[in-house]
C-alpha cells in the first residue's frame, strides 16, 4: 500500500527549508497589506509537501497558514490544501506544472472578498533560483479575466 516517490513528488523537495517571506496583498477593493513572515517546509513520507508560515501584517496582525501539496498520480494533478487563521475556509487545491516545470499552478474555488458566493482562485509557485520562489494569488473576475491578489518572495534563510 506505501506508495513510491514519482518525479512530480521529487519537484516538491525542492522547496524544502527555512524561508524568509516578504508579501503583499492587494483586495479588489483597492486596499493593500504588506507582511513579513517566515515559513518551514518539509516532505512527509517524500510524497507531501507540509509548509507552516507564520508572520505579521504591518497593522500588527499575527497570523499563521499550513499548506499541503502532494501528486495524486491517478488524477495526474497535484493535490493539496490551504488554511489560514485570518480565515474559517478550507482551500482545496488541483493543479499541474507548466511546460517550463518551473510554475506549479494551483486552482481551488472558495467564497468571494464580499461574502457572497464563490469564486475561483489559483496560486502559483513558481521557482526563480534553488534560493528563492515566488508565490502568487489570483481571484477569476466575473468577466473571466484574473486579477492578482497576493505577491510573495521566499528567500533561503
Amino acid at each position: 500500500m506505501f506508495d513510491k516517490p514519482q518525479a512530480e513528488h521529487k519537484w516538491l523537495e525542492q522547496l524544502v527549508g527555512n524561508w524568509r517571506i516578504e508579501q503583499q496583498c492587494t483586495m479588489p477593493s483597492g486596499a493593500t497589506n504588506r507582511t513579513e513572515g517566515q515559513m518551514t517546509c518539509r516532505m512527509i513520507g517524500g510524497l507531501w509537501l507540509f509548509a507552516e508560515s507564520s508572520g505579521e501584517s504591518d497593522e500588527g496582525d499575527k497570523w499563521t497558514c499550513v499548506m499541503t501539496v502532494g501528486f495524486d498520480p491517478k488524477r495526474n494533478a497535484y493535490m493539496g490544501t490551504f488554511i489560514g487563521s485570518m480565515m474559517s475556509y478550507l482551500w482545496p487545491y488541483e493543479g499541474t506544472l507548466d511546460e517550463s516545470r518551473k510554475r506549479l499552478v494551483l486552482d481551488t474555488n472558495g467564497p468571494k472578498m464580499d461574502g457572497v458566493g464563490t469564486s475561483n482562485y489559483r496560486d502559483t509557485i513558481e521557482i526563480i533560483s534553488s534560493d528563492h520562489w515566488r508565490f502568487t494569488g489570483e481571484l477569476q473576475n466575473n468577466d473571466s479575466t484574473w486579477t492578482m491578489i497576493m505577491d510573495g518572495a521566499h528567500r533561503r534563510q
